[in-house]
């Protein structure tokens, strides 16, 4: 029953409430009451309990699908409500399992930071690139002549002196070699140099510290390289991991 049918009802009931009132003051008036006006009179109080009996039946039904929303409602949530719970419980496994995966990694991490030579079990080793090794070109011997034998005459015969040849820049063999083997600077470092650099000046950035040795590996002198470093990387100069680093730096432009 919307608004205005409601107003109308009860304007039809005040009518008839008045109407009622007018017929029992005329009942009052008159000593003996007509049947007439009795008759009247009842059935303008009938009428007048039908309309009640009609807007109060009205409300109830009206409050009866207020609860069968309200129950719908009620049965939605109750839906929701166990959506979440099972959607929580999932949540909750992933938690545990996540935490159980955690703490059966902190011994071996534990173990790497205590001990920073260890060999992380994972972590393949790089490969050592052997020298290039020097073909020796042997001369073949010269034929001796065979001669009549006579007396032998010893003779002094004066022997240049060996004069020793200066290799340039006091650079051994062995450190032509090492260049050779070092055109590729990320092959200087041994399994636990690689981790701890990574660590120690990379942050842990896999990715950041193969970026820097590739571009090491495009400079052409050490004076760069220590300029690229120097204006791109922000490390101390006197720390011990960064000293490391750039000793394996030098041999490559040796």
């Amino acid at each position: 029953m919307n608004k205005m049918v409601y107003r109308e009802k009860l304007n039809q009931l005040l009518a008839d409430v008045q109407e009622l009132e007018s017929l029992i003051g005329k009942l009052l008036t008159e000593e003996v009451p007509g049947v007439q006006l009795l008759s009247k009179s009842s059935s303008c109080a009938y009428s007048i309990l039908e309309g009640i009996k009609e807007i109060e039946s009205e409300q109830i039904r009206q409050m009866n699908a207020r609860l069968v929303e309200r129950q719908d409602e009620l049965s939605h949530l109750s839906v929701l409500l166990d959506q979440y719970q099972r959607m929580a419980e999932a949540c909750k496994k992933d938690i545990l399992a996540t935490k159980q995966e955690l703490e059966a990694s902190e011994p071996v991490l534990a173990q790497k930071e205590a001990d920073p030579t260890a060999v992380l079990p994972n972590e393949p080793e790089p490969p050592v690139e052997e020298p290039a090794k020097q073909e020796v070109v042997e001369t073949p011997a010269l034929p001796v002549e065979e001669t009549p034998k006579e007396t032998p005459v010893r003779k002094e015969v004066d022997l240049a002196p060996v004069i020793p040849v200066a290799v340039k820049g006091n650079v051994s063999l062995n450190d032509l070699l090492e260049k050779k083997s070092l055109s590729d600077f990320r092959k200087a470092f041994s399994l636990n140099d690689r981790f701890r650099f990574r660590r120690d000046l990379f942050h842990g950035n896999e990715e950041q510290m193969n970026q820097v040795i590739a571009d090491l590996n495009q400079i052409d002198s050490l004076d760069e390289a220590l300029r690229f470093i120097d204006t791109n990387l922000s490390w101390d100069m006197n720390n011990e991991t960064v000293a490391d680093f750039i000793k394996l730096l030098e041999k490559r432009y040796i």
